[in-house]
């Protein structure tokens, strides 16, 4: 069975969007400063958010952009740090051989920040 492409869209950003911010807001809750944090994204098209430390992760599948999340970052620092993080996954895809018409959606990084900053609204 062909996988059909899902291009990353409004649906995703405020998905993890959303996970950012509610990980911001553990994070002052907890007293801790700062993690890292990755989103990685599946041949299928779907993206997530993960955090803490790497060498806890189990599933190493498809493509990734890495960053850390501050318990000070406003909501646009959050908005610039995920657009990074999407489009070093999407550069990772296509490092791969993984281009837009399979696997995941790869948008240009203007598209990305366009969709990442109006979620943020």
């Amino acid at each position: 069975m062909e996988t059909q492409a899902r291009f990353f869209d409004e649906r995703d950003a405020e998905a993890l969007f959303a996970a950012a911010c509610d990980l911001r807001a553990y994070l002052k809750r907890e007293g801790i400063n700062e993690t890292d944090i990755r989103v990685n994204a599946t041949d299928g098209g779907s993206w997530s958010l993960l955090s803490g430390d790497s060498s806890y992760d189990t599933d190493h599948r498809g493509y990734w952009g890495a960053s850390c999340l501050s318990v000070d970052d406003d909501d646009e620092r959050i908005v610039n740090t995920l657009a990074e993080m999407i489009d070093q996954a999407c550069d990772h895809a296509s490092d791969n051989g993984v281009c837009g018409s399979e696997g995941i959606g790869m948008p240009e990084r203007e598209e990305i920040e366009r969709i990442m900053r109006h979620v943020a609204k």
